[in-house]
Formats: structure tokens, sequence, C-alpha cells
């Protein structure tokens, strides 16, 4: 079995768009049981879907991943991308909240994290994690139009006005100094 799955690797290596070459591969890692090859073929035939926009298969793919190796937060970050991707926000929500993602302490979740919230209305939690990521990217121009967005949803108008018509200023600067 284990030479099987090494030559079915290295064929999916050479041919990794086709669909019968990954059919075979995922059949033979099933039939393995969980440990750290099977999570890291999973995750790498996850990550080739979702780069082709596959998300559904992807996903498929990143769950298999997390039955084999349940630590792995880059698996769970992925599929929940995933189901953002095909438009499942409700699914995303409760895959954020049975896989614990909000416990995930790095900026890549924060910014799935926050984006979902906005998303779903939930602008308490997505404004505390947008400031997350710009306290380490604090020039980062989308999550600052982000930040400015949950302001208005929030209600804190002044802060958005002040927020926008600072970023407005920062991007004229930053044009005439390129010019």
């Amino acid at each position: 079995k284990k030479n099987e799955i090494e030559i079915l690797k290295k064929l999916y290596d050479l041919t990794p768009n086709d669909p019968s070459v990954k059919k075979s591969l995922m059949n033979a890692l099933s039939g393995s049981g969980p440990n750290d090859e099977v999570s890291e073929q999973y995750f790498k035939i996850g990550m080739d879907s979702f780069e082709s926009e596959n998300y559904s298969e992807a996903y498929d793919n990143f769950i298999q991943c997390l039955k084999s190796d349940d630590s792995n937060n880059d698996a769970r970050l992925f599929a929940a991308e995933c189901l953002i991707k095909v438009g499942k926000l409700p699914e995303t929500i409760a895959f954020i909240d049975e896989q614990k993602l909000s416990q995930i302490d790095d900026i890549r979740g924060w910014k799935l994290l926050s984006r979902v919230y906005y998303a779903a209305d939930k602008n308490e939690q997505a404004l505390e994690l947008i400031r997350k990521v710009l306290e380490c990217e604090g020039d980062n121009i989308e999550y600052k139009k982000l930040l400015g967005r949950v302001y208005v949803k929030l209600g804190r108008n002044a802060e958005s006005d002040n927020l926008f018509k600072k970023l407005l200023s920062d991007l004229y600067d930053a044009k005439k100094y390129e010019d």
C-alpha cells in the first residue's frame, strides 16, 4: 500500500490536473489511516484545488487533512476561505465556531475572521480583529477601508469620516510623491 501511495504521489506531481490520478491517490490515502504523510498530501491537493479555484474540492481535501492532523490551522483557515469563496456565509460562521478559529492568534486568521464577521454584521468582532491587523500592517489600505466601513455600520460616522479623509489625503500625497 505504501509503495502504491508513493507511486501515485509522484504521478500526481507530474499530472496534477488529471482527475483520475487525483482520485486514485485520494482513494489510496483514505484507506491508509491518519498520519502526517496523508495529512500533507491532502493539504497539497487542497492547495492545488484552491489555486485552480475549485473551492468545493479544495474544501473536501482540507477537511480530510484535518481528519488526519487536527492541529493543522492552515487547513482550517483555507477550508473556511473555501466556504467564503462559494458564498456559504452561514456555513462559514458555523465552521468558524465549530473549529474554534477565533482562537487562532495570527494575522491570517484575523484577516479571514474580520471579513467573515463584517459580512455577517458582527461588527464589534470585526472591529477588534481589523484593529489587530492594522497594528501589524499599519499601511494596509484594504483593512483601513474595511475599518471605515465597520465604523459606518456601527454608526460611528465621525470616526469613519476622519479615517476616510486621512486615507484619501495619504493616497493623494503618495500619488504626488510618485509624480
